[in-house]
């Protein structure tokens, strides 16, 4: 019984450490349980840093002990076989609020693309654009990495309505995409829905 939970908890964990909740989203979390948060979240030590969430085992150890995640920035969250879901489910619900909610985003490209992109738009050519929240984020995440020493620009994109957004919670070509920060659409993107903010200068926006 207790391997399953434990098997059960380090899926928890993985998912968790792949969607790197932000310390505002913890906080959000925390905000959503109102009063009820005993056995979810407690003061700490000052000793133990939880930004890096990992399992802690107390089942037999301590009086109303459990195998639970320990993790957290500015709170301590302790979270259990039933906590840990619930917290999974409120990051991605909350994200997938937050993209629908969104209409402009950003697109860094080498300044070579301007002149056909303000021809025929941003095509997916390997099958999907990614995008970005703001402008520093997808430079600090992407464009930095993946065009090192060519000059950039940067996009913004009106997606309104009819372009279809989703948002991405992992890697870009091996690349840390920002979690939380990056998006993606397989549609192509016209022209009219395209403003050129400019070239950027590296190390700032």
């Amino acid at each position: 019984m207790r391997r399953k939970v434990r098997e059960l908890m380090e899926g928890y964990l993985r998912e968790i450490l792949e969607i790197a909740p932000t310390e505002e989203e913890e906080n959000a979390f925390v905000d959503s349980l109102g009063g009820d948060t005993y056995g979810i979240v407690t003061e700490g030590d000052g000793q133990m840093d939880y930004r890096l969430p990992f399992i802690h085992e107390t089942w037999r150890r301590k009086w109303n002990g459990r195998t639970h995640i320990d993790m957290g920035i500015s709170h301590h969250l302790m979270l259990d076989k039933n906590a840990a879901p619930m917290f999974i489910e409120f990051i991605r619900q909350r994200r997938k609020v937050g993209a629908r909610r969104r209409s402009k985003y950003y697109h860094v490209t080498p300044s070579r693309n301007i002149r056909a992109i303000k021809r025929v738009g941003l095509r997916c050519t390997n099958g999907v654009v990614y995008l970005w929240d703001s402008q520093e984020h997808a430079l600090e995440f992407f464009a930095a990495e993946a065009y090192p020493g060519e000059p950039l620009s940067v996009l913004e994109i009106d997606a309104g309505s009819s372009i279809q957004i989703q948002i991405d919670d992992g890697y870009i070509d091996g690349i840390d995409a920002g979690h939380g920060h990056a998006f993606y659409t397989f549609e192509n993107i016209p022209p009219s829905r395209i403003r050129v903010l400019g070239k950027i200068r590296r190390g700032r926006c």
